[in-house]
């Protein structure tokens, strides 16, 4: 698998955000800092990365890149929907239009464990520490 090296990070991490604003619509007018912003960015490159080249420069695999790219969609989708849902233009839902949460609540707490029995094995007696 080919390692790149990213010789401008500030460069390439605004290059990534607006590769995947676009993703979603090829013209947007937000202020893309609003959703995520490039220190941001940088911080998902820097952890997604494979280390770093001998000119301090950060390495990535197509992997690397499909994560990153991944991480701020999935950024941007999520703080879209958030903002949304504050203005009241759309409500939190379970999946399948289902009446109750996707995780089922547990009615009642689990039966407590049963208690340990003490050993019947007598324990040895310490010896007294040394007279000085």
């Amino acid at each position: 698998m080919e390692t790149y090296s990213i010789v401008d990070l500030e460069g390439y991490a605004n290059s990534i955000r607006e590769s995947a604003a676009k993703s979603f619509t090829e013209t947007y007018t937000e202020n893309l800092d609003e959703f995520i912003s490039i220190d941001q960015v940088i911080g998902l490159v820097k952890e997604h990365s494979v280390g770093k080249d001998e000119e301090d420069n950060y390495l990535i695999t197509e992997e690397n890149f499909n994560e990153i790219f991944e991480a701020v969609r999935d950024r941007l989708d999520t703080v879209g929907l958030s903002r949304l849902a504050a203005k009241g233009l759309v409500e939190c839902a379970c999946p399948d239009g289902l009446a109750e949460p996707p995780v089922p609540f547990i009615d009642e707490p689990p039966p407590p464990e049963p208690p340990v029995k003490p050993s019947t094995k007598p324990v040895p007696a310490e010896p007294p520490p040394p007279l000085s």
